[in-house]
């Protein structure tokens, strides 16, 4: 399975940030010239999850967004998945 550091990864990110003015979740420009380890830099983002089975390498699932926007989504996921465990009722130890 390709990686994040592959080559079709890389040529992926640049053909997004080549093509997309804007952050795909805020709405926002994103700068370009900022280097993508910056909060408001370009990165490239997933509409669909990776671990919900979203295709890493798929033109269609690909988006611009600010680093910061995918990181928060990111967290906002995990958050919702813990939370998805604490509502899930633990089977009965009555018998």
């Amino acid at each position: 399975m390709p990686g994040r550091s592959g080559s079709r990864y890389d040529a992926l990110r640049r053909w997004v940030i080549r093509t997309f003015d804007t952050c795909s979740e805020c709405g926002k420009p994103v700068d370009k010239t900022l280097p993508g380890t910056h909060p408001q830099g370009p990165t490239l983002g997933h509409r669909r999850a990776l671990v919900e089975g979203g295709a890493l390498l798929d033109r269609t699932n690909a988006g611009l967004e600010h680093l910061g926007c995918n990181s928060a989504k990111e967290n906002r996921r995990r958050a919702r998945a813990r939370q998805a465990l604490v509502d899930t009722p633990s089977p009965s130890r009555r018998w």
